[in-house]
Formats: structure tokens, sequence, C-alpha cells
């Protein structure tokens, strides 16, 4: 019983001993000034819902900020396009209308509406959205069939 309880004080010494030199030990890590900086941010965290609804001769596509951690800003372009055929590629699309907000602020949204001029369409919805200048991100819905008045088919 002794020694057990010998091993584990000397066990216990070594592991604060390490501590103590790790938490002393210089940096090695060649970081500027500025990364440094940022690393040390809290790093802001958006939440964005993207949908299509449609009806009475309109397609209407809504971007919402459904959480955002920290205090952020949030830049976000929603943009609609539809394709008398089926494609998932929104590059091969006509776009009829978008929208662009500097800031959506959590629990608020951003719509974008459009005609359908009486035609069976695909229609696909696209929101890009840059927290605090972290780099561009995007959600792209999946391509849904509208009939002339707006209904899913």
């Amino acid at each position: 019983m002794k020694k057990t309880v010998s091993i584990l004080l000397s066990c216990f010494a070594l592991c604060s001993a390490l501590a103590l030199m790790s938490n002393s030990a210089p940096q090695t890590e060649s970081l500027d000034s500025e990364t440094r900086y940022e690393s040390n941010e809290p790093r802001a965290f958006t939440q964005l819902s993207l949908g299509i609804s449609g009806g009475n001769g309109e397609v209407v596509a809504t971007a919402t900020n459904t959480f955002t951690l920290f205090v952020s800003t949030v830049q976000v372009y929603v943009e609609l396009y539809y394709s008398s055929t089926y494609t998932t590629d929104y590059e091969t699309m006509t776009m009829p209308t978008m929208a662009y907000t500097p800031d959506l602020d959590m629990g608020n949204s951003l719509s974008v509406d459009a005609k359908t001029n009486g035609e069976q369409r695909y229609w696909l919805a696209r929101v890009r959205y840059n927290e605090n200048g972290s780099g561009w991100k995007e959600i792209i819905t999946e391509p849904v069939l509208l009939d002339a008045n707006g209904n899913a088919v």
C-alpha cells in the first residue's frame, strides 16, 4: 500500500513539473501579430435557412438568419433562378431577380420574388453570405418544378 501511494505521488509530482515546464516554455510558433490577434477573437457563427414557395403566378425565395453566435455582420445575397429543363447548375439557368443586404440580423429574412409568366419551369434558389469578412459561403436548394401558377408539381 505504501509503495502504491509513493508511486502515485511520484507520478503526480512528475506530471505537475511537466505541466509547469510546458506553460513556461517559450513559444516556437512564428505567427505574425495579426494572425495571433485574429486567433484570439471569438468566431462568429451564422445559420441561414433558404426556401422556395409559390402560388398566384409568383415564386418566392427567402433566406432567414435563424441563428447568429456573437456580434457579427452578415452580408447576404439571395438569388432566384429558373429553367425550362431540369438542371442543378444555376450557371446555366436564368436569374430573373436577386436581392442584397449588407447585414441580415438574427431573426430577419431577405426575399426575392418573380412572376412565372404563365409557364411551368424548374426553379432554384441560392444564397451567398459572408460573416464578418470571413469568406463567402453558399446554400443552394434542389430544383423544384412549379406549374404556371407557381404551385409544386
